[in-house]
């Protein structure tokens, strides 16, 4: 019976998976490559490290015998030739040589810089919401912040309370007050109900704003034809709707005594 295999491609940030006839029954992966050593290593570090685990655990790798040190060779292999001096300057103890969570923990030394946990917090408590960010984007930009905090047990809390702090909305952040105890999925389901009802009033006030300037528009129109329909009298000299004359009376007082002398 022939098993499908998934062939993952990284190219430019994306990920496209190609499937593939196996004959060995094994899911086979391409190994992630192409590290890039030059600008913000750190994030970058995060972001391979993670790629490569995945691919681990995707390609039971760590299930196998020798796993240890065929893993650190690999990694070795997937960061590229920049990293064997990197490696080469590590000190290993005797039961950390071919242990890849150990060589993890060295490139994790190497490439993340030693953490400031009062600066991470002060980071964490400063932290508002922007104009622009939904509830849930301010969530989790808090969540990533969180993670350098060692607030253990208590990061939703803290995060609850620091969402409620941090909103752009003073209303908002009025109502959920009054809530008393709430919970920090309560709060975000709030949020998000109230955003939704922005969103709607925005939309509901722009069609009352074209319905009221196409009636403006009618409005003009009309104005505009029954200007069209006066002009430069020729009796008053004045400008007037054509059965609006001033001299309209007086003219037909004249027309009246001449008939009467005539006769």
């Amino acid at each position: 019976m022939d098993v499908i295999a998934i062939k993952v491609v990284s190219y430019n940030k994306k990920v496209f998976i190609d499937m593939a006839q196996s004959e060995d029954g094994i899911l086979h992966l391409q190994l992630p490559t192409g590290f890039n050593w030059e600008g913000n290593v750190t994030d970058k570090w995060k972001i391979f490290k993670q790629q490569f685990q995945i691919y681990v655990t995707a390609s039971g790798i760590s299930s196998s015998k020798n796993s240890g040190k065929r893993l650190c060779a690999l990694l070795l292999h997937a960061l590229g030739p920049e990293s064997l001096p990197v490696y080469n300057s590590f000190k290993f103890q005797k039961k950390e040589v071919d242990n890849f969570e150990s060589l993890i923990e060295k490139f994790d030394q190497y490439f993340l810089p030693k953490k400031n946990v009062v600066f991470e917090q002060h980071m964490f408590f400063t932290r508002n919401q922007s104009a622009e960010e939904n509830i849930e984007k301010y969530v989790a930009e808090l969540r990533n912040l969180a993670q350098s905090c060692e607030f253990g047990q208590m990061e939703d809390m803290l995060i609850r309370g620091r969402v409620i702090c941090g909103l752009k909305d003073d209303k908002l952040r009025e109502k959920l007050l009054k809530e008393g105890d709430i919970t920090l999925q309560r709060v975000i389901d709030i949020c998000k109900l109230h955003e939704n009802t922005v969103v709607q009033m925005k939309n509901f006030e722009n069609l009352a704003c074209v319905d009221a300037l196409k009636n403006y528009n009618k409005k003009n129109s009309f104005i505009a034809r029954k200007e069209k329909t006066t002009s430069n009298c020729r009796y008053c000299g004045l400008t007037h709707l054509a059965n609006k004359c001033p001299a309209f009376d007086s003219l037909n007082r004249t027309l009246v005594r001449k008939l009467v002398n005539k006769n």
